[in-house]
């Protein structure tokens, strides 16, 4: 069963800030592009099959790796909702997924 995919204001904010980042370092948008592709591909799959990521420590959440980045994700019947986006080299101590 696909699940509709929605992202938390939060998220969506990260996702924001990393693709300007990458637009702002290189002058050019083409990296954000590539970016953005690789997640939305990932986000479908991970729609199909939402147990693709890992069980975290935080009860019921999910994490998926995609390049350089960590996706939190929790999974309801209809729905998947993303929580969180950052960069793999960020203090894992300082994840705030609500």
């Amino acid at each position: 069963m696909v699940r509709r995919i929605i992202w938390t204001v939060k998220a969506d904010n990260e996702l924001s800030g990393i693709l300007e980042y990458w637009i702002f370092r290189n002058k050019s948008n083409t990296h954000s592009i590539r970016l953005y592709r690789l997640i939305d591909e990932q986000m479908k799959l991970v729609s199909e099959f939402p147990g693709i990521g890992r069980l975290t420590d935080i009860p019921g959440v999910f994490v998926k790796v995609i390049h350089n980045y960590l996706l939190y994700y929790e999974v309801y019947d209809e729905a998947i909702y993303i929580l969180s986006i950052r960069h793999t080299s960020q203090n894992p101590k300082t994840l705030s997924v609500r």
